[in-house]
């Protein structure tokens, strides 16, 4: 059996399948995005169990209704052993990818589809009747316990496919953030995934583009902290630079030798400038901001602002501020 496990720590920013319910709403992770419905196929292979796609439509009268049933206890205990997403009939490139993955068409809501491990169809019901749909889920637990776990090798080899995009999008998102520290960690977790298992090239070609691009930006990111740290009026940026670089691209083994004698000479500089607390401080907020924690970044900048009054560091957490305080 193929292993098509997906690692999951590389997930920052990301879908979260509620299966602990306590109401319908809460059970159901909503896909807005491909990358959601697509995370949520690879979790009910990892974790062997059914996926409950709930297609729906906003403003449609019949849609409330099958919800009011789901929300019974016997649903929701059934509803608890699938892995449940629900996406919106209109959403164009979900639909799209239901309908080539599974081979059905949606053209209407409601409309339920219970998908084995397997990735294979086990039963769909479109509309609503006038009792909750208890049995229609129970049967499809009942076909996924007596039927295959795993999917087949053109299956496996689908989901490859689909592993690797949601990688290369965690990645994307995470430079497009400016959190380069967390583009460096799942790709070096990406990086282990592939070379511990049958991963299909496809994966390591896109890797190895990435970690040269990193590779390329880095190096350039210190030529620049060079270029400011060879001027005296420009030597705090270029020290924020440096300690940001450091930061971002340690986790790269290409630069880890480089970038572990530019860490000994940005402490020898920064302390020599009486900078030091300045500059680790900023940029353990800017960390901060880089993962999404914009309510203690942007107290940690207020505070550095607080101790550093009339300095450069005060001048660079005014703009951070300001920056944060628009997003």
């Amino acid at each position: 059996m193929m292993n098509v496990r997906l690692f999951t720590n590389f997930v920052c920013c990301q879908i979260v399948i509620i299966v602990a319910l306590v109401s319908f709403f809460e059970s159901f992770a909503i896909a807005e995005s491909v990358d959601k419905f697509e995370r949520a196929l690879i979790t009910a292979v990892n974790k062997k169990r059914p996926l409950l796609l709930y297609v729906y439509m906003d403003g449609w009268p019949h849609c409330p209704v099958l919800e009011q049933q789901l929300q019974t206890t016997a649903c929701l205990q059934l509803v608890r052993q699938y892995i449940p997403v629900k996406i919106d009939l209109r959403h164009k490139e979900s639909k799209q990818l239901v309908s080539e993955f599974f081979n059905v068409k949606l053209d209407g809501a409601p409309t339920m589809l219970l998908i084995g491990s397997n990735m294979k169809l086990l039963d769909k019901t479109a509309g609503v009747s006038s009792q909750p749909p208890t049995s229609f889920l129970r049967e499809g637990l009942n076909q996924q316990r007596l039927g295959p776990k795993t999917p087949d090798l053109d299956t496996v080899n689908i989901l490859n496919n689909t592993k690797t995009r949601i990688i290369l999008r965690s990645i994307e998102s995470a430079i497009e953030n400016e959190n380069i520290a967390g583009a460096v960690k799942t790709l070096r977790s990406a990086s282990k995934y592939s070379k511990s298992t049958d991963s299909d090239s496809q994966m390591n070609q896109a890797l190895s583009k990435v970690i040269d691009r990193l590779h390329q930006n880095a190096l350039k990111d210190l030529d620049r902290s060079r270029d400011l740290l060879s001027e005296e009026q420009s030597q705090f940026q270029g020290l924020l630079l440096m300690a940001h670089t450091i930061r971002s691209y340690s986790g790269l083994p290409e630069m880890k030798k480089i970038l572990a004698k530019e860490k000994q000479a940005l402490e020898s500089m920064a302390k020599n400038l009486s900078f030091s607390a300045q500059i680790k401080s900023i940029d353990k907020a800017r960390s901060l901001e880089e993962r999404g924690k914009k309510d203690k970044a942007l107290k940690m900048y207020r505070g550095i602002m607080s101790r550093y009054s009339g300095s450069q560091a005060e001048n660079f957490c005014k703009q951070r501020i300001s920056a944060l305080e628009k997003k």
